[in-house]
């Protein structure tokens, strides 16, 4: 049978031995967190980034819109005019700039509206910006820890049950443990 103070030095680096494993199983299970956490931040950005272009190419439809029905307005504007115009019997110089007039109306509404369209698509690329740099700021704020050291495991462990057996004073019998 062992003396007690091997039972004590084989006990206090078993229990060494325990905390060991329990540090890698925590390890283990915060870089498994910590990889689904960057994994679901990317798939935020992507999902985030997929909700801005739907958005931009909503207000771009928009633009386009109002740049088909700003076309006909100017269309029918200019028509409406030659038309009055012509039953009024006028013509010269002052109908043709009037015209001119209209023309340009119409084409300045246009580039107006070229223009909103290029300052929504400069927006998109800046939000899509903004998201892609709140990803890696929330990716540095993800830190793997260092693993545990197997060898100041084993160091711990010869460490301990050194001091348990020195615990138990030299020459101790089971009858004196249990008594």
């Amino acid at each position: 049978m062992c003396e007690p103070a091997t039972v004590m030095a084989i006990a206090s680096a078993g229990a060494k031995y325990i905390e060991h494993e329990n540090a890698v199983a925590d390890y283990d299970a915060t870089v498994v967190n910590n990889y689904n956490n960057r994994v679901n931040a990317v798939r935020s950005r992507d999902l985030s980034i997929s909700q801005a272009k739907l958005k931009n190419e909503q207000e771009r439809g928009v633009i386009t819109d109002k740049k088909f029905a700003n076309a006909i307005a100017s269309l029918r504007n200019t028509e409406a005019f030659k038309t009055a115009a012509g039953e009024d019997n006028i013509v010269g110089r002052s109908i043709d700039q009037a015209l001119n007039i209209r023309i340009a109306d119409g084409l300045r509404n246009d580039t107006k509206l070229s223009t909103q369209a290029s300052m929504i698509d400069q927006q998109s690329k800046m939000d899509a910006l903004e998201i892609q740099a709140r990803l890696e700021g929330r990716l540095a704020q993800i830190v793997d820890p260092n693993p545990p050291s197997v060898q100041e495991a084993i160091i711990g462990m010869a460490t301990s049950g050194f001091q348990g057996a020195n615990s138990v004073p030299e020459g101790t019998t089971w009858a004196q443990v249990f008594s």
